[in-house]
């Protein structure tokens, strides 16, 4: 088992990890068409444009601030909004996907630049989610785990689109 100090690191690390992925993503994501890049597969799927700004938003306004709580009151009570209601009327799907990517790195910036401000006894301080009770380490984990069923999701939608641009007929 890794010590405190180089758990943290590997969390913040691997935060940060997202800022690379979406640059890297820069320069391809933008050659996928936006029928591809606005449509929802499936009624209660998220666009590839919603999913990334529900990355984003999750971590502007709902992490970031519950950090803050969690630094500033003993134990707080926190009840997350769903996914659905995070994206709601945000209009994801109107702008173009790199005021989007930018949004979702400068989001991503700043949480990771609170975690690394954060002395090392706060790790600890805990939140609560009903009955469950969870520190930062948790929070931050269950965080990275979800960025990687997000860009696992976001793989396999446009692996499964026609990126080529032309119909999709039959083979003769």
């Amino acid at each position: 088992m890794p010590d405190d100090a180089t758990l943290r690191e590997a969390l913040v690390d691997q935060l940060a990890y997202l800022i690379d992925e979406i640059e890297m993503l820069r320069g391809r994501i933008g050659r996928v068409p936006a029928s591809i890049l606005e449509a929802r597969p499936l009624p209660g799927d998220l666009s590839v444009k919603e999913l990334f700004g529900l990355i984003a938003t999750r971590d502007a306004d709902v992490r970031l601030p519950l950090l803050r709580r969690m630094m500033a009151e003993a134990e707080p009570v926190f009840s997350p909004a769903a996914d659905r209601a995070l994206v709601q009327g945000a209009g994801w799907n109107d702008r173009p996907i790199e005021a989007i990517l930018t949004q979702l790195q400068a989001a991503r910036r700043a949480l990771v630049e609170a975690v690394q401000a954060l002395p090392a006894a706060s790790w600890t301080r805990t939140v609560r989610f009903g009955e469950a009770s969870r520190s930062v380490y948790e929070l931050l984990h269950a965080a990275i785990q979800q960025d990687a069923d997000d860009l696992r999701t976001l793989g396999y939608r446009l692996y499964e689109s026609n990126l080529s641009g032309r119909p999709q007929g039959l083979p003769k």
